[in-house]
C-alpha cells in the first residue's frame, strides 16, 4: 500500500476514536521536541485544522507509517 494511503487510512481511524485524557502525557506517551519550520508548521496547522485533527496525531501517524514500510511490517 502507498504510504500516503496508509497515512491517511490511519489518520481517518483516529476521528473516529474518541480520544482517552492521560493526567500527564509526557510519562505516558514521551516528548520531543522537534523544528520544522514556519512554512511547514504553517501547512500541517492548516491541514490539521481542515482535518479536524491535531497536528500531534498527524505526525505520530507519519512516523509510524514510515516506520512500518521501512521496517517492512
Amino acid at each position: 500500500m502507498d504510504i500516503s494511503k496508509q497515512i491517511d487510512s490511519r489518520l481517518e481511524e483516529l476521528k473516529i476514536k474518541a480520544q482517552k485524557v492521560y493526567k500527564n502525557p509526557t510519562q505516558h506517551f514521551g516528548i520531543m521536541g522537534v523544528n520544522f519550520g514556519a512554512d511547514l508548521k504553517e501547512r500541517l496547522r492548516v491541514y490539521a485544522f481542515k482535518n479536524n485533527l491535531k497536528m500531534s496525531q498527524i505526525i505520530r501517524t507519519s512516523v509510524e507509517a514510515y516506520l512500518d514500510t521501512k521496517e517492512e511490517k
